[in-house]
């Protein structure tokens, strides 16, 4: 009960086996400072791949792109006729929102089983790094399909271990050389159905979020996310916490013209130095900054508010409380009763007010969305550190979610 619900014992024969091989044997691609060519054989191998076939996906992972990558993506995505998946720490659905092959709401989508099955993909072309979304993890490790990863250094950015191939560049330039050899060539491909089932699940989804997310009664996380954007200037840094503010951001944070630079730190010590790191985003940037943040995290690093104190930086928080491990919530040992409460709940039942005040910091428990949205404008005109925090129902929150994946599914499943 300690794992997640698909979880396996089972090792691949085929990782087995990789993982034996010589250091010789092992193919190191190209440095990603060395331009990409049309003479370097895996860029015409890719080539070929993306005029050959027809369904196609192109995922941009969590990364801080540059604005060359953001529109030579997207017109990499027009040219091939391929819908463009961009993860919430993308940084694709901020500053350009008109796209229509951008699809946002793929996590619901890809969470119904006929949609799913019935998608699979002949090629899959991955920038940027592991994607948030186990939905799209899991699709990605069903799917029959050449996967190709391209990303600065070559990281192998695959759990599942079943993409075919990493290569070291830069995602930017990728895109921009592959766009000048399509259009040399006259290519564009024709709208097809493919994409279009792709655009019109996306749409389906995105009128669930906003009648079941967006709706929501306050306090309930989901609904954060779309608050928090409402509320947010332009031109300006969000540190996502690790647990489940980077997995809300990334399911329902809706399209914006807004620039936002979104950071974030996850991975097996995901929790360490989240304030932090965001106070090191606001103090290296001089830009407007703010962190969303759960409990935990917060707790663990609290004494990183003294760097904001001493240094007079004034980060805006919003902490979202919902007293201990509510990402459990969605492990089987959550059926176990006391034993999970107590070691993976862990309620800390902190009063985080006087820590804040402490350090010198502003304070204010979040009484309604109307609050929530004027409390974030008015936080970032204080020259000192704010602390806007929502005290929410772990469960309560996740009973939202599943409806709305659930009545997702369903639609889908009608189509």
């Amino acid at each position: 009960p300690f794992e997640p619900y698909d979880f396996t014992d089972d090792v691949s024969i085929d990782l087995i086996e990789y993982a034996n091989l010589p250091i010789s044997k092992i193919k190191i691609y190209d440095r990603s400072d060395e331009p990409v060519i049309k003479k370097e054989k895996w860029f015409i191998h890719l080539y070929n791949y993306v005029r050959k076939f027809d369904k196609g996906l192109i995922f941009a992972g969590p990364e801080n792109y540059n604005l060359p990558f953001h529109q030579n993506c997207l017109k990499l995505s027009n040219l091939l006729g391929y819908p463009l998946l961009a993860d919430g720490a993308s940084q694709l659905r901020f500053g350009q929102s008109n796209d229509e092959n951008l699809i946002t709401n793929y996590d619901a989508v890809l969470r119904s089983k006929n949609f799913s099955e019935e998608h699979n993909p002949d090629i899959i072309i991955q920038f940027g790094r592991t994607a948030t979304s186990k939905a799209l993890e899991e699709y990605f490790e069903q799917c029959n399909s050449l996967r190709f990863m391209i990303n600065e250094f070559g990281d192998w950015f695959d759990p599942s271990n079943k993409a075919n191939e990493v290569y070291a560049c830069k995602p930017f330039l990728f895109c921009e050389k592959m766009n000048e050899q399509l259009e040399k060539q006259n290519f564009i491909r024709k709208t097809s159905r493919w994409l279009n089932e792709f655009k019109d699940a996306d749409k389906i989804a995105n009128n669930l979020r906003v009648k079941i997310i967006e709706h929501a009664k306050f306090p309930n996380e989901g609904r954060v996310i779309k608050e928090l954007i409402d509320a947010l200037p332009d031109d300006l840094n969000l540190m996502l916490s690790n647990s489940m503010p980077v997995r809300d951001f990334d399911y329902f944070a809706p399209r914006t013209d807004k620039k936002i630079s979104v950071f974030n730190n996850r991975g097996a010590s995901g929790i360490d130095g989240i304030t932090s790191t965001a106070l090191g985003i606001l103090a290296d940037s001089g830009k407007p900054t703010l962190l969303l943040t759960g409990d935990m995290a917060f707790y663990y690093d609290l004494n990183g508010l003294l760097a904001a104190k001493k240094y007079s930086l004034p980060l805006v928080i919003v902490l979202i409380n919902n007293d201990g491990g509510g990402i459990f919530e969605v492990l089987p040992i959550s059926a176990y009763g006391k034993v999970f409460k107590e070691y993976f709940i862990a309620s800390h039942h902190l009063d985080f007010a006087p820590f804040v005040k402490g350090y010198g910091g502003n304070y204010k428990l979040i009484q309604s969305w109307e609050d929530f949205s004027s409390s974030i404008k008015k936080a970032f005109k204080q020259k000192k550190f704010t602390v806007l925090e929502l005290k929410t129902d772990a469960k309560k929150s996740l009973k939202n979610r599943r409806l709305y994946w659930a009545k997702t599914a369903e639609a889908l499943n009608g189509c």
